[in-house]
């Protein structure tokens, strides 16, 4: 074998890395030098097949029949003819110019197509208790499809009738906590060329089969990426999340699955040397992760423990590293998914196409931590990496706008609203078309610029009027305009919606408050609270109001409520105490005011409070001790001097009581009560 010629060494590693239009611009640069070169021809010809040229393909190989490639050249294209062929008279169309193609092929280089060559498809599903979605699942592929292939792992419904009345292939699996396991099983039992993995919650969309059949007549690839639409929400389509795996595949021996969990069959794949495509025109529509799905089947927490499970056992993967970040920012679990970011940030070979967004789960999980200038950071070493896409610009414009730096988030918006979506970008689709035109009016809002916020919120809500975080945002809108009652109907409808609520059920209470409607904001500040009780704003909202109405019984309620879920402060404390005492329960109070002494020994109010607390038990020499260890505290309070005054004197020490008032005189010359019990004192010493 002769040396590799360069420009075809250069063109080969443009195209390891999915840069065929590179690869083959480099080889028309050196055509155009050396224009009949052989080996220079039957490498643009193979390329030519991977970018679903074949008609030009044929050309390079009839003019470089004596290249060392040629032969290879000549059997890709045999089987490409053969598949096109197959799929015209399957299909009943002439396929004329076809006929001529392969004719022309067949003269200068006879011979067979490859073994399991050809063009029947086998739609594989697993299932079970997927009678809700079974039938639409069948129906979008009965009678496009060759064989219909049903696995069952365990169901207890009418999976399996259902399966059956559509002419499935159905067998049986016991479920081993393995996708790929039950996933190998449906490609045992499948009798196809190709098979089309897909699921009993998806659906092929209606306008893809054109895309599919000619995808089946390039047996060239070992299989096709296909985007998948998750829909996230229970009505409307706008909100969703797009990857791209490959779903489209050739049925051969070595093809298998790997993976316990996002079961993966593009390994076998590459081991077999066959490349994949994007297969364009073509989608499948995924249900199972709306909100009901999600909880009936408990998805979530059934995905993360066994993701955990893999990244024990295989650390080095960062594509499950991947699907654990993703898996934790689900549901919230922040910090984790911080961490499983890292670690599959850390492992990222840079041609993963999860590249991007791995980099957003990150920075967005920091940013809802509280840590977003750690999310810029990450932002930013997208960028140098290469991976900064439409995702992480939107990320970039979230964190400046958590940090309050608007004008900088403005900027970053720009070039967020100015980026497309690249092909085979996985991720949140619904940044694109909605999701960033609704933080660019959260950013023009705080820089007052309201008319355009207004406008890109309305914009925002066209496309999925159920979208909280623009409603909440229009409301907030509104609110600032003078638009108040409007507002507060759009803080109202979001008072269900997870992760807006609590902020929304505030914004009700000042807008009720601000509209003199007392009683329910103090309703919507309870319930802010409780939705959640970090919240201590929320709390003193309810709890300063329940003060003005002089509402005890309310406030017992809230201090009560309070003390179920944190430990009280020395104010709070002192403040329940009052109201206990104010309810009459004075040994309550006084528990509340020893335990704000022992939490905080330096506070004099907890220490007056407690002897106020005994007085009005008639515990009068106990309560001294309390007003004498206060005013060591703050000497110079006239309260507590008369307090200890009026103590004194219902004990008979009335030296002490006379000194104690003078004290209070002392520092209040204007204290009326101070003044006429003096006088008192003064009358028992003279009689004394």
């Amino acid at each position: 074998m002769g040396e590799i010629h360069p420009q075809v060494k250069a063109a080969r590693e443009k195209s390891l890395a999915s840069d065929h239009l590179g690869a083959l611009e480099i080889l028309e640069r050196a055509l155009s030098s050396e224009p009949g070169c052989p080996e220079l021809l039957a490498e643009r010809g193979l390329l030519l097949t991977l970018l679903q040229r074949e008609d030009e393909a044929l050309e390079c190989l009839l003019a470089a029949p004596t290249a060392a490639e040629a032969s290879q050249l000549a059997q890709v294209l045999r089987n490409y003819f053969f598949c096109r062929a197959s799929m015209a008279t399957k299909l009943g169309f002439d396929d004329a110019l076809g006929r001529e193609l392969q004719g022309r092929l067949d003269a200068e280089f006879p011979g067979k197509p490859t073994p399991q060559t050809g063009i029947r498809l086998s739609a594989c599903l697993i299932v079970k208790n997927e009678s809700k979605h079974l039938v639409r699942c069948l129906k979008s592929i009965s009678g496009k499809v060759d064989e219909i292939v049903v696995v069952d792992t365990g169901s207890t419904d009418d999976t399996v009738e259902i399966a059956r009345e559509f002419g499935a292939v159905v067998g049986f699996f016991e479920w081993c906590d393995d996708f790929a396991a039950a996933r190998n099983e449906s490609l045992r039992l499948a009798t196809g060329d190709w098979a089309l993995w897909i699921d009993a919650d998806e659906t092929v969309d209606p306008g893809s089969w054109n895309a599919i059949q000619e995808g089946l007549m390039r047996p060239q690839f070992g299989g096709y990426y296909l985007d998948i639409v998750n829909y996230m929400d229970e009505s409307g389509e706008n909100a969703c999340y797009i990857h791209a795996p490959v779903r489209l595949f050739r049925l051969l021996p070595e093809t298998t699955f790997e993976g316990r969990i996002h079961e993966q069959i593009i390994p076998s794949l590459d081991r077999m040397g066959l490349p994949c495509a994007s297969l364009k025109g073509a989608k499948i529509h995924h249900f199972g992760y709306r909100p009901s799905d999600m909880a009936e089947k408990r998805k979530a927490e059934r995905a993360i423990r066994m993701l955990e499970r893999e990244v024990r056992e295989s650390p080095g993967d960062a594509f499950q590293w991947f699907n654990l970040a993703n898996a934790y920012s689900v549901v919230q679990r922040h910090e984790d998914a911080i961490q499983a970011a890292r670690k599959c940030i850390a492992l990222l070979d840079p041609r993963n196409a999860y590249a991007s967004l791995a980099y957003q789960i990150l920075s967005c999980a920091l940013t809802l931590s509280g840590r977003p200038a750690e999310a810029l950071s990450v932002c930013e070493e997208a960028r140098e990496r290469g991976h900064f896409t439409v995702l992480n610009s939107f990320e970039l414009t979230h964190a400046l706008f958590r940090l309050r730096r608007f004008e900088e988030a403005l900027e970053a918006s720009d070039e967020c609203m100015g980026m497309t979506w690249p092909e085979g970008l996985t991720g949140d689709f619904s940044i694109l078309t909605y999701k960033r035109h609704t933080l660019r009016g959260q950013v023009l809002c705080e820089l007052g610029r309201l008319n355009e916020a207004l406008s890109l919120l309305d914009h925002s809500l066209s496309l999925d009027p159920e979208f909280a975080i623009a409603r909440f945002s229009k409301g907030i809108v509104l609110e600032k305009m003078g638009r108040t009652e409007s507002a507060l109907d759009l803080y109202e409808s979001c008072f269900e919606s997870p992760g807006i609520a609590q902020p929304a059920l505030k914004a009700a209470a000042r807008v009720c408050r601000s509209l003199g409607r007392e009683a329910d904001a103090r309703s919507l500040s309870e319930r802010a609270w409780y939705t959640d009780p970090d919240d201590l704003d929320s709390w003193s909202e309810w709890v300063s109001s329940l003060e003005r109405d002089r509402n005890i019984d309310g406030l017992l309620r809230a201090y009560e409520a309070y003390a179920k879920l944190r430990e009280p402060n020395t104010a709070i404390l002192i403040n329940w105490g009052r109201a206990l005492q104010e309810a009459g329960e004075f040994e309550a109070a006084l528990r509340c005011f020893v335990q704000a002494i022992q939490q905080s020994p330096g506070d004099p109010n907890a220490h007056f409070n407690a002897g106020d607390a005994l007085y009005r038990m008639d515990s009068f020499s106990q309560a001294t001790q309390f007003y004498e260890s206060g005013l060591r505290l703050d000497p110079t309070n006239p309260e507590g001097w008369f307090m200890l005054g009026n103590a004194m004197g219902q004990i008979g020490v009335w030296q002490g009581a006379k000194l104690a008032y003078e004290q209070a005189l002392r520092f209040d010359p204007n204290h009326e009560k101070a003044l006429a019990n003096l006088s008192v004192a003064v009358e028992e010493l003279a009689v004394a």
